[in-house]
């Protein structure tokens, strides 16, 4: 309810949880009685004042200035965000089901066009996808990618497409009048992605995650053949200023997971999509010369541990709760705190 009236009681703001049954459900705001279906939280008197409302609690709202208070912001510091390719034509591009021929072509199926084609070996990439992402676990391709670029990331041109390529060639001219219809920019081809520095998208190493994600799937990402579908989120770094294992234990960890629970739109329970202008706004503490910097290389190290041996399933657990404890310990913040948030 909304009035206009001075604030003398504290805003409360409330969470219905599960689906359905919502009429049960809001009959039950005004009673005393707990309830598993709401979560009730008292606001702040001015969560609702700037363009954006901000609906987390007071303790929440500490919680995100400790947060963003302990480091540097992401933005500030030599790191590269962005999101994987976009072909603008995915159906096209992405062929499923793929089976080698013999050394030089592949037999794969068009979602686009739902039939089986061949395809020169040596026009395909094996494109990473979101959904096949895992935290500390070497990215597994499962999709190929029609990539009509050569070795420099600069767009083949059609009369060298047709003479070197001439069966994928001969596909994509079958799909020439969807792939016109694409919003390219004025001097792109009709072949071509809809993003322009394509050389980004395929370098390493680098740390890769699902755009969709419930949290601690980032990984390591060394192959410089593999492309990235725009539901993959690319983060690079200046490895002298940051090391890529000690911030892959960050992002992995249960600090960020209770920043984004806050600060990234939520999709369904424990969902989250991440938006690369807010992912940039993340502090992190970096070392510095001339001080006692074990702590950063102890959590680097068990992230390295994780990514290159293998371990049982409760060792991998005990490492990662170890990853947990190092990170707040960085951070400054009891994980008791987080836990509640991330419940």
């Amino acid at each position: 309810m909304l009035k206009k009236t001075a604030v003398k009681n504290a805003i409360k703001y409330v969470f219905v949880k599960g689906k359905g049954g919502l009429r049960r459900k809001l009959n039950g705001i005004g009673k005393q009685d707990k309830s598993d279906f709401l979560q009730i939280r008292n606001l702040t008197t001015t969560a609702c004042t700037p363009d954006n409302w901000i609906l987390s609690s007071e303790s929440e709202t500490k919680l995100l200035d400790k947060i963003e208070s302990a480091g540097i912001p992401l933005s500030k510091l030599a790191v590269c965000i962005y999101f994987g390719a976009a072909t603008g034509a995915d159906k096209v591009f992405l062929l499923k089901n793929a089976e080698d021929l013999n050394s030089k072509s592949v037999i794969a199926e068009s979602r686009f066009l739902n039939d089986v084609f061949v395809f020169e070996s040596s026009i395909l990439r094996p494109i990473l996808r979101g959904r096949h992402i895992n935290g500390y676990t070497t990215p597994e391709p499962k999709t190929l990618c029609i990539f009509p670029y050569d070795k420099t990331s600069k767009l083949i041109t059609e009369d060298k497409l047709q003479a070197e390529s001439p069966l994928t060639y001969r596909y994509l001219k079958s799909c020439q009048n969807y792939l016109y219809s694409r919003k390219l920019k004025e001097r792109q081809l009709w072949y071509s992605f809809r993003n322009e520095n394509i050389s980004k998208f395929i370098q390493s190493p680098k740390i890769v995650g699902s755009v969709v994600s419930s949290g601690r799937g980032f990984t390591f990402d060394h192959h410089q053949h593999i492309l990235c579908n725009n539901s993959v989120i690319l983060i690079s770094s200046d490895e002298k200023v940051l090391n890529y294992y000690y911030l892959l234990a960050v992002l992995n960890s249960i600090v960020f997971q209770a920043w984004t629970q806050y600060r990234m739109p939520t999709l369904g329970s424990g969902w989250h999509s991440y938006r690369i202008n807010m992912f940039r706004k993340f502090s992190i503490p970096i070392p510095h010369q001339g001080q006692d910097n074990s702590l950063f290389n102890e959590i680097a190290n068990l992230a390295k541990m994780l990514l290159h041996n293998k371990l049982n399933r409760t060792n991998r657990d005990n490492v990662l709760s170890m990853i947990d404890d190092r990170v707040c310990e960085l951070y400054y913040i009891p994980k008791c705190e987080l836990r509640e948030c991330c419940q």
